[in-house]
């Protein structure tokens, strides 16, 4: 079930992201959370949801707490991985931690190894930065991404769950 279908462009290059990579990398963030919305309809993007991650990411460029990666095959942006340091409360004996927030390989680069050296390059981030384990979100409802985590080398750690006070 999880099998590349064609090797890694050779072209293939990670970089950085700059600022004119952002409204490419904004577009991969919708079709991230179309697909997370046909499995589980309380993802989605709100109105002004796009612009609105842009002008978030035109922030986070400028932290050095962040990381925006991006894969480019012939100067197409086909993926990028977003990551951050966070910290934890003095009562956890893991002061910091990194944390990678995205990941899209847009759907024609899928299962050929882009996502994993995205995930490469972000890590090695993360331990250039003294850090020594990294955590993400993972969608309940979507199997293949959990399936590339695990891949990857993540295990499960805690449960995210959500309630509803809308329900009765």
């Amino acid at each position: 079930f999880f099998r590349k279908t064609d090797p890694v462009p050779p072209s293939l290059a990670v970089r950085p992201a700059l600022e004119r990579d952002l409204e490419t990398v904004g577009d991969l963030w919708v079709e991230l959370m179309s697909v997370h919305a046909a499995l589980d309809p309380r993802f989605g993007v709100p109105r002004h949801g796009r612009t609105n991650y842009i002008r978030q990411l035109r922030k986070s460029i400028r932290d050095s707490n962040f990381r925006i990666l991006v894969a480019v095959d012939d100067r197409r942006v086909i993926g990028y991985v977003l990551g951050y340091i966070g910290e934890n409360p003095p009562i956890f004996p893991q002061p910091r931690f990194g944390f990678i927030a995205d990941l899209c390989v847009t759907a024609d680069y899928r299962r050929r190894g882009v996502g994993e050296r995205l995930v490469q390059e972000i890590c090695r981030w993360f331990r250039d930065r003294g850090l020594d384990c990294v955590q993400m979100n993972v969608a309940h409802h979507n199997p293949q991404s959990q399936a590339f985590w695990r891949k990857v080398g993540s295990r499960d750690y805690l449960d995210h769950m959500w309630l509803d006070l809308r329900d009765p």
